[in-house]
Formats: C-alpha cells, structure tokens, sequence
C-alpha cells in the first residue's frame, strides 16, 4: 500500500515539596509544585512523499508557595490537539502546514497555524521560511507571582515570519553547519516584566510591538585519534520596538522595548 504508520505515547509525573526555615527560626518556607503530562502521536506517511501528523497532548500543573503565590493553591489545566502535514513533491523540496488548537481552563484560544518551505538550491545548502500565528497564555509566575503578579493579565497573540540560509557538510573526520535567519514578528498584548512602585517588577500587556533581528550560528567538529574538537558560536541581533502604547506607557510609539 506505501503506507508506514507509528504511534507513540508517552506519560509523566513530578511532585517537587520543599520545606525549610531560616536559621534563625523566624522565617518558615512551603513550597509544593506537581505537573503531570501525557503526549500523544501518531503518524502516517504515503508514497514516501506525503506524511501526516496528528497528536494531542494533555498537561495538568498544580503549585503553592508561600514567598510566590501567597500561600494559595494555584492550578493549570491545558490540553491541545493538532496536526501537521508535509510534502516532498520533488526530493530538493519539503513543504509543510501545521495546525493546533489549546483549550486552558476551559478557554478555547485561537487556532494556531504555521506554513513552511525547506529548499535544498544545490547540496549542503538549502533555503528555509516560516509563516505562522502564534499564542501565548501568561504563566502561572506571570499572573500570581508574589509580589507583583498580574491576574489581569490577557493572552498574547501575533504573526511572525522567518527566512534562512543553511550550510552543513562534512568529511570523513569533520563537520561543519552554519546559518542566518531573519525573523520578524508583530505581537499584540505582549507580556512584558516592568518596574513598578518601590522598584517592584511586575508584568503588563504591551498593546503592540513590532520585534524583527537576526540569529547566525556556526558549529565545528573534528577527531584527531581519540580527541574529539567541538567550537560553537552563535550571534543574536534584536530590535523591538513600541507601535501602539496604552495608557502606562503613553508617547512611547516608536521607541525601544527595554525590559
């Protein structure tokens, strides 16, 4: 038939409790985190050129702390499905399109997607680019955080695109990859950690910001007898800027994001 099928699942559970006080007895600490996850796949691939991709995955956490959440139990229970589909219609080229919906505490967020290329020009190097929509929730750390925790917070949400240049070759006793991206990405309600009163951090939804740079990596390794060389390096180059302010940062279109 040219069909190849898999299935995978995959469970986990940790339960994390500490307890300790100062040494001089006038400060007691709880703290008490468990997370338990399982993740779902399945994938079937035709005719060497098409694969399809489905999965769901489930994830409940739990914590209390006494210095970061007051003390009170605080809950998150996230599951999501989705699914991804590639084609290889010529051997140089791979497309792909992904699809993925959350539902968080009972709220179904809005379906996130991604359509990517992978070209391979000539060989060792190919050309690589991403659209996609992209949503986050703000964390446990982000809303209860004490102090400064924000409960009001609102999910953030954007679009974002990147395109790349990637080398890889080796020989019989070396490798060498290297690459550069672009990305670019518009976010509206970005979470953003700020100094608040009495110098206290705390997050807000930064209407929206336009964050676009580049990242450039470089990796080497080669053997001599037994020895085995590796030299890593990487660049980051990032300018975020504010394209619409709400009223506690006011007149600031335009200027930097700085955290």
């Amino acid at each position: 038939t040219g069909q190849i099928s898999s299935l995978s699942v995959q469970g986990m559970y940790m339960y994390s409790h500490q307890a300790y006080s100062l040494s001089d007895s006038t400060h007691e600490f709880d703290h008490f985190y468990n997370v338990a996850r399982l993740s779902v796949r399945h994938s079937v691939s035709f005719l060497r050129k098409l694969k399809l991709l489905t999965g769901m995955d489930g994830n409940y956490q739990t914590a209390r702390s006494d210095s970061a959440y007051g003390h009170k139990l605080r809950n998150r229970n996230g599951q999501a499905l989705f699914s991804s589909l590639q084609y290889h219609p010529h051997k140089r080229l791979g497309l792909q399109l992904f699809f993925r919906e959350d539902l968080i505490d009972g709220q179904f967020s809005p379906i996130q997607w991604c359509v990517g290329t992978q070209w391979d020009i000539i060989d060792r190097i190919s050309i690589i680019a991403n659209f996609s929509r992209n949503h986050r929730v703000p964390s446990l750390n982000d809303l209860y955080w004490q102090p400064g925790g924000n409960p009001d917070l609102i999910p953030e949400s954007g679009l974002s695109y990147e395109t790349g240049l990637r080398y890889s070759g080796s020989s019989s006793n070396s490798m060498v990859s290297c690459g550069v991206t672009w990305f670019d990405s518009w976010i509206n309600d970005m979470i953003v950690w700020r100094p608040g009163i009495g110098s206290i951090w705390s997050p807000l939804n930064q209407k929206k910001v336009h964050s676009r740079g580049i990242e450039a990596d470089l990796k080497m390794n080669t053997g001599f007898r037994s020895w085995l060389f590796s030299a890593v390096i990487n660049y980051n180059w990032v300018r975020a800027t504010i394209e619409s302010s709400d009223r506690w940062s006011a007149g600031t279109e335009g200027k930097l994001l700085t955290n």
